[in-house]
């Protein structure tokens, strides 16, 4: 990590060029994001469609993180969250989650690797629960359109949720 590192010092924005992003990319070391390590993949697949919000982060002009928001009609989705390593426990994840993520009434969803302990109890911090997929007709909403573009999307992953109304 850089000595000189500083929360104040990050810059969060919609902006990127392709060769940091690239670089970015190949500092992802960790099993469970390899598949994000691609350009081709999610969810930079989607950096042109704009329900997608990119939230890039910054520090000394390298990208060292990332925030990928889906934006629907009845929820919120964090589609990605990826911090390098060397800057992880800083702040900057609490940071994006206050000031990016959670805004509006919407349901907020997030999928959690069912391996991803700290990962879950970093969302707990912020009101998310684990999803007993029962609570609204918001969230069945949802899982009904996850499990349409991945039937196995919840073999492997908790559905945390925040803001849901129970009806």
């Amino acid at each position: 990590m850089k000595k000189n590192f500083n929360l104040k010092n990050i810059i969060v924005t919609k902006k990127y060029k392709l060769n940091l992003l690239k670089k970015f990319l190949s500092n992802i070391k960790e099993n469970e994001f390899k598949v994000n390590k691609s350009i081709k993949n999610i969810p930079w697949k989607f950096l042109k469609i704009k329900k997608f919000k990119f939230y890039f982060i910054y520090f000394n002009d390298e990208i060292i993180g990332n925030m990928t928001i889906l934006d629907n009609l009845f929820n919120r989705h964090l589609y990605f969250l990826y911090i390098n390593k060397d800057y992880r426990n800083k702040g900057i994840g609490n940071f994006l989650i206050k000031t990016k993520f959670i805004r509006g009434k919407k349901l907020k969803t997030v999928h959690v690797l069912k391996s991803l302990n700290k990962t879950l109890k970093f969302y707990k911090k912020f009101s998310f629960i684990k999803s007993k997929q029962n609570e609204s007709k918001n969230v069945l909403k949802w899982i009904t359109k996850c499990t349409k573009y991945d039937k196995n999307t919840f073999k492997d992953k908790h559905l945390i949720i925040k803001d849901f109304e129970a009806n």
